[in-house]
């Protein structure tokens, strides 16, 4: 704050300050803020400092859901006679709180203040449209691959625009407006989400289908995957037995044809496993080099999706 030319800084308030900024850019947004503080103080209490905590939770809209409850303020801090802990709400979360408290200085944690916990019913609060995040590791699209995300963004808007998405969405609000929340007004309103969020997970599916999950070049893990399939080939020829379908199946894939495999003879298809065995050998010598290869082709990739011309700075 000094450094910013504020001769005599006053955190605390600018904290509060700073929160109630941030409160209201999300709430813009659509968000419904729950704040959780140690904010040494009292907003019921006379001094100064207490008072700009007050003045803080008008200027937000927050509500006090313990004390609306109870009508009582206990003690919070074990080496003070206040409570200067809280879950501060807004207002429209408060219908969905169940349950809300402080457990005593000896329970809970080996800490100075005591616990405070709220619990909510889900459904009431989310309208039973419940978000459950797909884990990190399952997820098709990391937000560091800049050229996936650009790539999803724009298949997207084309998949909105192609199913008249915010022609519905603009319809089902001036209906809200006009007749009310009605059931048919919820229900459309749910479907238009519904259909959001399958579009949203299909066209990430098919942008994100490309998996990087192993720093390894691409030729590296080809040439591989032809030497695999290529051995079960031989096996096959040797049991006199039709290729099976998971055989067919990484043909496809590696567009490999599979008709001219066919018709080798064993003594031609172990000359094909030697040669792909000896093609996997070289990249193998090489590995190094074509990982980087590889490396620097995403990162000038990923660049030139955001317009950045500085690609030595994603490949680090």
């Amino acid at each position: 704050m000094r450094e910013a030319g504020i001769t005599n800084p006053n955190p605390r308030k600018q904290l509060l300050t700073d929160l109630a900024a941030l409160i209201r850019t999300h709430r813009a947004e659509g968000f419904r803020p729950i704040l959780m503080m140690d904010a040494n103080g009292d907003y019921q209490a006379s001094t100064r400092q207490d008072s700009d905590l007050a003045r803080f939770l008008l200027d937000t809209n927050l509500a006090d859901p313990f004390y609306d409850k109870f009508h009582i303020s206990p003690r919070t801090y074990i080496n003070g006679s206040r409570r200067i802990d809280y879950i501060f709400a807004d207002p429209q979360c408060i219908p969905a709180i169940v349950r809300i408290g402080y457990l005593g200085t000896h329970e809970g944690a080996y800490s100075d203040h005591c616990l405070a916990y709220m619990d909510i019913d889900e459904r009431n609060l989310f309208q039973g449209v419940i978000n459950r995040p797909v884990p990190h590791h399952s997820r098709e699209i990391q937000l560091v691959q800049d050229d996936k995300v650009h790539a999803f963004i724009l298949a997207l808007e084309a998949k909105y625009r192609d199913h008249k998405l915010q022609e519905k969405a603009f319809a089902v609000a001036n209906d809200f407006v006009n007749q009310g929340v009605t059931e048919a007004n919820i229900h459309r309103y749910h479907k238009i989400y519904r259909e959001f969020l399958d579009m949203a997970r299909a066209v990430a599916k098919r942008v994100g289908r490309k998996k990087y999950g192993y720093v390894r070049s691409s030729e590296l893990t080809v040439k591989g995957r032809v030497l695999l399939v290529t051995k079960q080939m031989l096996d096959c020829a040797k049991r006199n037995a039709p290729f099976t379908p998971a055989i067919l199946r990484r043909c496809s894939a590696l567009d490999l044809p599979v008709d001219h495999y066919a018709t080798m003879s064993i003594m031609q298809l172990r000359r094909e496993v030697r040669r792909h065995r000896s093609d996997l050998w070289d990249s193998q010598k090489r590995c190094e080099h074509l990982r980087k290869e590889w490396l620097i082709s995403i990162a000038k990739d990923r660049t030139r999706a955001i317009q950045d011309p500085n690609w030595e700075r994603k490949l680090k």
